[in-house]
């Protein structure tokens, strides 16, 4: 799936507050809602975990991803902490 930065509105990043993904998903409970004017898309982040969560051990973070995305312009909402 390809969104233009233009069309995104809002990035939510969050995860999922039941235990039916874990049993029925390997991609986590994290997971990207992107709203844009037309549309609302959500999508599991595999392999996309905390920086905190690992102490720094690996490759890529979803606050990399968050600090990327506001970098670019792009409004997110980052409720992993709160």
């Amino acid at each position: 799936t390809i969104i233009n930065n233009s069309e995104i509105n809002l990035i939510t990043i969050d995860k999922t507050k039941s235990n039916w993904s874990k049993l029925f998903l390997d991609f986590g409970e994290n997971y990207l809602l992107i709203q844009t004017k037309n549309k609302l898309l959500k999508f599991y982040c595999s392999g996309l975990e905390a920086d905190s969560v690992d102490e720094n051990w690996i490759e890529k973070s979803i606050d990399e991803l968050d600090f990327k995305l506001r970098e670019k312009g792009i409004q997110t909402d980052f409720k992993l902490f709160l």
